[in-house]
């Protein structure tokens, strides 16, 4: 579960604007339910859109890295989905 300002997520998301509008919610905290998508791909979005950071370490030579990797692409195509053009501006500059 992920807990996440609202209004950061619909100042960021066109997704996430339409996801919380009164027609599809009712409730003021809004509960998304995203059973498709990689919770790492979500925490690397929940953490840059807090930090404006992406967290990742891509050092040749540890073994961490085709994971990291993977959870970077996951989180490239869940920026597809979401629609933030900074986001996926920030995850392409990583290569």
């Amino acid at each position: 579960d992920f807990h996440i300002h609202k209004e950061l997520l619909s100042d960021n998301s066109p997704f996430f604007t339409n996801a919380m509008k009164k027609e599809w919610t009712k409730c003021d905290d809004c509960i998304l339910e995203l059973p498709d998508d990689d919770p790492n791909a979500v925490q690397i979005y929940v953490a840059w859109l807090y930090c404006n950071r992406i967290f990742a370490q891509l050092e040749v030579g540890n073994t961490k890295v085709a994971k990291e990797y993977e959870a970077l692409l996951d989180a490239y195509i869940f920026r597809d989905k979401i629609q933030d053009h900074d986001f996926k501006d920030a995850i392409r500059h990583l290569y």
